[in-house]
């Protein structure tokens, strides 16, 4: 069956979601407007009629009309089963509600003050008896529970940060085969404030461009526009008595530049009153909508595994973009579409991305054995940058095979990092190298990631009990430095 035509929709939300439609029926093998149909009655008897007309699913792709959530829901339950890899029905029915809300009402992201006292006095909706209780989706609706509330920074020596861990506990890892990314390559739509910001700041770089002064290059990048989050049943062993997480990202065109327009205005008035941190941080930061998540990277924890040494990096005042002069991660960087965009590739590998952030950063080779986890993901608030966590293992490597490489210069960004320092990889060594600096002198996400990937080496070793572990050693280091109680 061949592909049907994308009706004519300006650049928006309404196309969004039509493109995604139309992506999820290419998966499907492009099955026919009736065999689709068939699929949606299931059991029913001729004499019950159809759940609705083959039309109706056909104009759904090709007409201009906004089709009903309840055609969409049913169509894509079905091609999500069809797709090869198979996937779960629900969570991609969960996925494209987002983006049939936004194409419904496309300025229900805008906050105004009687927006507001609609919403707060807006009486909760009946739930859907066939959701999954343990999903939940980023960003949401405005309507959704608040997910990342101040009391839910990541807090460690009983002191709160500027980073909210969206998903992961250390105890379990996102499987290559339970990680999804979607990408629709149609340019984030930015407001007209912040599109006048970006131009100020493009037209700024190319000042300093022609006078020969540092300036800031503008990479393609991408923008977030929901993570989805659903589990799978539990399954036998000690590592997976809990629920699994499938993981579904989808993303968009962005740029660096339309990252530096809100990351250096989040507390710039704005005509209404509001500033960014104002209306789209405060109350649920992980929700905000796609403009406001045009910076995705990879933080990786590097281990050697001969010798057990974690590696940690205080980045250069040379470097470029936010968080310079700071300890931070082993390596770290973002998502680009020049780098992670391959030809032919439909998507990112958000692994192959760590992959290249360690040979770039730390001369880790293609070569080099790693056992690579992906922990989880997580926002940095300080500049509302999104993260994904992952831990590595140089599994024939010691310390000093590293660090002879870092010094012979094979570093592909060796401006980046002014010094490396490697630390026994046991908790409370960790930890206690983490505590002797103050929270300033740490990039927001980095604390969060080495202690997820803490918790990931003692629940590989001895299952969840590793967890308890890390905190006892955490608790230790409190005692030890007179920081009070977590």
């Amino acid at each position: 069956m061949p592909k049907w035509k994308m009706p004519d929709l300006p650049d928006g939300p309404h196309r969004v979601l039509n493109r995604e439609l139309h992506a999820l029926h290419k998966r499907a093998g492009y099955p026919s407007a009736r065999e689709i149909q068939a699929r949606i009655d299931g059991g029913r008897v001729e004499n019950e009629g159809h759940v609705f007309s083959y039309t109706k699913i056909h104009h759904a792709f090709t007409k201009a009309a906004l089709p009903s959530w309840g055609v969409v829901e049913l169509i894509v339950e079905e091609l999500a089963a069809l797709a090869r890899p198979r996937l779960e029905p629900q969570a991609e029915a969960d996925r494209f509600k987002i983006l049939w809300d936004r194409a419904a009402d496309p300025e229900s992201e805008v906050l105004d003050e009687l927006g507001e006292l609609r919403r707060s006095a807006a009486q909760p909706a009946e739930p859907d008896p066939r959701s999954n209780p343990r999903a939940k989706q980023l960003p949401c609706s405005p309507q959704a529970e608040d997910l990342a509330t101040a009391r839910d920074r990541f807090r460690l020596f009983g002191r709160a940060g500027d980073c909210i861990v969206i998903e992961g506990d250390g105890t379990w890892a996102v499987t290559p085969g339970n990680l999804r990314v979607l990408y629709t390559p149609e340019r984030v739509s930015l407001p007209p404030e912040v599109r006048a910001w970006r131009q100020e700041i493009a037209e700024e770089q190319k000042r300093k461009e022609a006078s020969g002064l540092p300036h800031l290059w503008n990479s393609k990048r991408f923008a977030v526009q929901a993570l989805t989050v659903s589990r799978t049943p539990p399954g036998g062993d000690a590592l997976h008595t809990a629920h699994v997480p499938i993981v579904t990202l989808s993303l968009c065109d962005a740029d660096y530049y339309d990252f530096l327009a809100t990351a250096r205005n989040l507390d710039r008035p704005r005509a209404s009153g509001l500033t960014l941190r104002k209306e789209y941080l405060e109350r649920n930061p992980a929700c905000a909508p796609p403009f406001m998540n045009c910076s995705f990277g990879v933080n990786v924890a590097v281990e050697t595994g001969r010798d057990h040494k974690m590696i940690f990096s205080f980045r250069s005042g040379n470097a470029s973009g936010s968080h310079t002069w700071r300890w931070n991660s082993s390596s770290s960087d973002g998502l680009s579409r020049q780098s992670d965009l391959s030809s032919g590739s439909n998507a990112p590998d958000l692994y192959a991305a760590a992959r290249r952030a360690l040979r770039e950063e730390l001369a880790i080779e293609p070569a080099d054995a790693v056992d690579l986890e992906l922990l989880g993901f997580a926002l940095d608030m300080k500049n509302h940058q999104w993260a994904a966590f992952f831990r590595a293992v140089l599994t024939d490597l010691r310390s000093e095979d590293l660090r002879a490489r870092l010094g012979k210069g094979y570093l592909k960004e060796e401006w980046e990092h002014d010094r490396y320092v490697f630390c026994d990889a046991d908790p409370e060594s960790v930890l206690d190298f983490i505590a002797e600096e103050p929270t300033e002198s740490w990039a927001p996400c980095a604390p969060a990631l080495f202690l997820l990937a803490l918790v990931r080496a003692a629940a590989r070793a001895r299952g969840t009990v590793g967890r308890l572990e890390v905190e006892s050693a955490e608790r230790a280091v409190m005692r030890r430095r007179g920081l009070g109680q977590p």
